[in-house]
């Protein structure tokens, strides 16, 4: 198996089939789906079933779940665990992605890469905007400017698992965190241009609405990050730059967050 997809379902029954039909569009058709249901209240899984079965890729899939409603980075790893492919994407169920998005990205990889990332399109009603990723040249560089999609990004699942990075159990700023120990164990990274992911904004969403609870978890995300560095002995190499991820995005932005709401 060449490519394994991981995609957390939580109630999103009404968004699933769009980007279910970016999937079956690939160019590359070897590989795996897993969908992880984190304990849905609606009928999502019903509906996925059913849209796999519409597209008649059920043997090219497979159903997991959590234990119990954990957030979607422990979703991933439930994911993670199991996947079968030589490398692993995680796309959400609310977005889609290029028919080239597999391609495209493992061709960057080439057979030296531990992971790659591309750009996407932020879809916000009837307006668009670029979301940037910068252009890789170092890791140090990359720390400081990254934002942590990791759905731009493919992953070689050997070098997850070698390196024990999964997502950390909290509910926000899992992702960044994620992204920000990926960069650090390795060197190996390939960034191209080109635009191969769709993100839906939901400004209601509960993840875009500051509460203390999130800003919390946020914390902890950062502080899991900073001791994976510690317990890799890379965290004197890095220390500026987690240092400036702490400050900047579990204190200064959830601060900003608060200033919004008050104005």
């Amino acid at each position: 198996m060449k490519f394994t997809i991981v995609t957390p379902i939580y109630n999103t029954d009404i968004y699933i089939k769009r980007c279910v039909e970016s999937v079956v569009r690939q160019t590359e058709t070897d590989w795996e789906w897993i969908f992880v249901d984190d304990c849905s209240t609606d009928n999502s899984i019903c509906v996925v079933k059913d849209i796999v079965s519409e597209f008649s890729i059920a043997d090219k899939v497979r159903f997991l779940k959590t234990e119990k409603n954990s957030g979607p980075g422990e979703a991933r790893n439930v994911g993670l665990r199991m996947a079968l492919g030589t490398y692993i994407v995680f796309i959400d169920s609310d977005d889609w992605i290029e028919p080239n998005y597999l391609e495209l990205l493992h061709s960057a990889m080439a057979d030296t890469m531990d992971f790659s990332y591309c750009q996407a399109l932020e879809h916000n009603g009837n307006m668009k905007k670029m979301l940037v990723n910068p252009h890789y040249s170092s890791q140090k560089q990359l720390l400081c400017g990254y934002v942590g999609r990791i759905w731009t990004c493919m992953f070689r699942t050997s070098f997850l698992r070698e390196n024990n990075i999964e997502f950390p159990p909290y509910r926000a700023a899992e992702d960044s965190a994620f992204f920000a120990a990926c960069i650090i164990a390795t060197d190996k990274i390939a960034s191209i241009e080109n635009v191969l992911y769709h993100y839906v904004f939901y400004p209601q969403s509960v993840s875009h609405k500051h509460d203390p609870y999130k800003t919390q978890q946020k914390k902890a995300s950062f502080k899991w990050l900073i001791k994976y560095a510690k317990d890799k002995g890379l965290f004197s190499t890095f220390a500026l730059q987690l240092s400036f991820i702490y400050l900047k995005k579990a204190i200064a932005v959830p601060f900003m967050e608060r200033i919004k709401k008050l104005l």
